[in-house]
Parts: structure tokens; sequence; C-alpha cells
């Protein structure tokens, strides 16, 4: 995670290693700035304290960094990798999640992300339990109840100023969608 300052200074302030470019493999390390490892860090946001989150897409979780540079896993578990990716709710140290590249931070603190190769968008609440806002996982396009409706490989998500609807670029079905939460 590369931090520019307003004079135009760039520097790591997250994250790093030796591993470059599109072929490497990523790592998995909970650790302070530097020291902490990524696998295609996708989309970010920051809450109203300043915590920044990662959606940390080929290792499968959503990361924290907090405002002395400690970065945690806050939801996600098991391996990393393309193909490593899963399903599960529940509490955040034991869902699985599939590749998520875009995310964002309500007001309350709920953190809002598109699970991208599992074809849902999904929520990691403020008291740590991940669940699915609307998609069924099974890749497609249809419109409806949340339980039922399909996405196909969503990526960017971003709620309206009021809260009540996320907005969802809908990829592979070139669209961009609606999710009515009122």
């Amino acid at each position: 995670i590369r931090k520019i300052t307003q004079d135009g200074n760039v520097t790591t302030f997250a994250g790093g290693g030796d591993s470059i470019g599109v072929d490497s493999q990523g790592e998995w390390t909970d650790a302070q700035d530097t020291s902490a490892r990524f696998f295609t860090p996708c989309g970010l946001s920051i809450d109203n304290t300043g915590n920044i989150y990662v959606a940390d897409a080929l290792n499968h979780r959503i990361r924290k960094i907090d405002g002395l540079g400690n970065v945690t896993t806050i939801a996600g578990s098991g391996d990393s990798g393309w193909n490593a990716g899963g399903f599960n709710d529940g509490q955040a140290d034991s869902s699985k999640l599939n590749t998520p590249t875009e995310l964002f931070v309500t007001n309350s603190g709920d953190v809002i992300f598109s699970d991208t190769y599992g074809n849902r968008i999904r929520k990691v609440s403020i008291d740590g339990f991940v669940s699915t806002i609307a998609g069924t996982g099974d890749a497609g396009l249809k419109n409806g109840d949340a339980s039922t409706a399909q996405f196909n490989t969503p990526r960017g998500v971003v709620a309206d100023s009021s809260g009540s609807k996320i907005y969802v670029i809908d990829s592979k079905n070139n669209l961009i969608r609606v999710i009515n939460l009122k």
C-alpha cells in the first residue's frame, strides 16, 4: 500500500516484499507497516477515525491498517492463491471469501465488499460477523429479492449518501446494479 504526500513524495505505507509483477506469489502476514504482506490488494476505504480497510483479493481477506500502521485481518481465513477462495458466512475469523476486490466503510463502521468470484455482495459488521447482503453465489443475471439475485463478477461497490442503496458494478454483465436496503 503506497502513500503519496501533497508534495508528490511516494513511500510504502504498509506491505512489502521482494515478489513483484503479474506472476508473483503474494503472502499473508499481519504485522506493522512494511513487515505486513498482501497478495493483490485492490480497493481501499477509510473510516471516520482514519483506519484504512483493504480488499486483499488473493489472500481472500479484508484487512485493516490502524493509525499506528498495524495491519490486521478483520475477515477471511484459509489459503491464499488464485483458486483458494471459498464461501462461509459467520464469525469473521472463520469466514471464507472469494477474491474481495472493492469495499467501503459505512458511517456505522460496517465494511461492505464485493466478493468478486463468489458473485455476492457481503458485509463485515462492526461486531465481527460476515454475512451476505445479496447474491446466490451462482454467476448470472437475475434481479429481485437479495437472496435470489445473481451477479456475474461484481467489482465496485458504493452506497448513496443516505445509506439506503448500494450501487454495484456487475462487471461481466456490463451493468451497474442497485441494491435497495430499506
